[in-house]
């Protein structure tokens, strides 16, 4: 009786294609994507899904403090000019576990 049940193997290829093409249709990574495509998918489908991230490395988040120190003493030695605040990048770092223990500031130095 397969018209009494649902074939989860569709929607599964459409939450992987719809993940691959978030990459090359400059979507914001941070604006919580995932939880969106599977609402969609499950309204689509009638499927019911499970949602289980598990991130590996912590989050790493500057401490306010130290990254406005950071950013003065860089500016002191290059200009305030030539220090540059980017946007948050979704890259992985395991220096956040020394920020889960003392508050610092992670920077990328370098020259274009």
């Amino acid at each position: 009786m397969p018209h009494k049940s649902i074939n989860p193997i569709y929607p599964a290829v459409q939450f992987v294609n719809a993940l691959a093409n978030l990459r090359t249709q400059r979507f914001d990574p941070f604006a919580g994507s995932i939880e969106d495509i599977l609402s969609g998918l499950a309204f689509m489908y009638g499927i019911m899904y499970d949602l289980d991230y598990n991130m590996s490395l912590p989050v790493l988040n500057n401490d306010e403090k130290m990254g406005e120190f950071y950013r003065q003493c860089a500016a002191d030695v290059v200009g305030k000019e030539n220090v540059l605040i980017p946007n948050p990048v979704m890259s992985t770092e395991d220096f956040g576990w020394y920020l889960e223990e003392v508050p610092g500031a992670f920077a990328w130095l370098g020259i274009a």
